[in-house]
């Protein structure tokens, strides 16, 4: 290989092909929806979720990888407009929240999971957000996916892969 850059992209891949091969699958909302995860990911422990999150109510799941390098939350959206409206006026509040942020990408899989991805500025940190909505038996599920910036490009293709085997 002629450049540096090459072998560690050549590595990362290797790596992302071993996180997908150890995978589980995991029912939330009493079987509303079937997900496959690293089979590394744990319900994030209390002492770090009081760490984590500022606000008082907490959504009904979070899990984190075992390093705490990935963390996914998942709740109940108890708005019933359609999956397009709501990922667009998720995608405003994201901008009211964190103004700095940069939106990348959007999109819509199977028809009932829409989805952007994010850059955002918390404070002297940088993040990757990955937000979705399922929409499933007139219930919506509001999700998220985050991890450091500079590890996105390791993460988003799982995170991805997760949402396309969403059912």
């Amino acid at each position: 290989m002629e450049y540096i850059d090459e072998s560690i992209l050549m590595l990362r891949h290797k790596n992302i092909s071993y996180m997908a091969a150890k995978e589980k699958t995991e029912l939330f909302f009493d079987g509303l929806i079937e997900m496959v995860l690293p089979d590394d990911f744990v319900d994030m422990p209390q002492e770090q979720i009081r760490e984590s999150f500022i606000s008082h109510e907490l959504p009904a799941y979070i899990k984190t990888k075992c390093n705490g390098e990935l963390t996914m939350s998942l709740d109940i959206l108890d708005y019933q407009e359609p999956l397009e409206v709501l990922v667009e006026q998720c995608m405003q509040y994201m901008k009211i929240l964190f103004p700095g942020s940069i939106i990348y990408e959007r999109g819509n899989i199977n028809g009932f999971t829409g989805w952007f991805d994010s850059k955002v500025f918390m404070g002297k940190e940088i993040y990757y957000k990955l937000y979705f909505i399922v929409a499933k038996q007139g219930r919506n599920v509001f999700g998220s996916f985050q991890c450091r910036f500079v590890d996105y490009d390791r993460w988003k293709p799982q995170m991805m892969r997760v949402l396309n085997q969403i059912s």
